[in-house]
């Protein structure tokens, strides 16, 4: 694995690890249509536009058919340890692809959840975002910080 990718990973486990973070026992169709709401939100800021979305082999099955019906772009599935074959010379994911890791959603208060989402064309070339939702007692809605009253504080990128 290249230096790079055990960044952005060790990154990603550091923001879950640090700070009063409480994990939620979430059903799986549950946190795939949270991981869905993230994945599309973040796409939407990193313009995948129609270019290739990949994810970690070891996605899940829920995670899989709920972006199947939600993302239009081709979603391709790779094995993190073989990401480097995957770059152009230009040190870019082939095809212009986006790659994006996800956290486990977890608890920021009553009713509400973040996800936090890495978007990144190569090494070196990302962009980390927390996204919030609210439960509105029928289904999650994506939210800001300031309509559920939380700060929310980043890594350098």
């Amino acid at each position: 694995m290249r230096r790079s990718h055990r960044v952005t990973i060790a990154l990603l486990s550091l923001l879950v690890a640090c700070g009063p973070v409480e994990l939620l026992d979430l059903d799986g169709d549950t946190e795939a249509q949270l991981h869905v709401q993230a994945i599309v939100a973040a796409c939407r800021e990193a313009a995948c536009g129609d270019r290739p979305v990949l994810l970690s082999r070891d996605t899940s099955q829920q995670l899989r058919q709920a972006l199947a019906a939600f993302l239009p772009n081709e979603v391709r599935y790779f094995d993190e340890l073989f990401a480097e074959a995957l770059l152009g010379l230009d040190g870019l994911y082939l095809e212009g692809a986006t790659a994006v890791v996800l956290s486990a959603p977890y608890e920021l208060g009553e009713s509400a959840v973040a996800v936090d989402v890495d978007t990144h064309r190569g090494p070196l070339h990302g962009l980390g975002k927390t996204y919030l939702f609210l439960w509105d007692g029928v289904t999650w809605t994506e939210t800001t910080a300031d309509e559920i009253g939380v700060t929310l504080t980043t890594s350098v990128s």
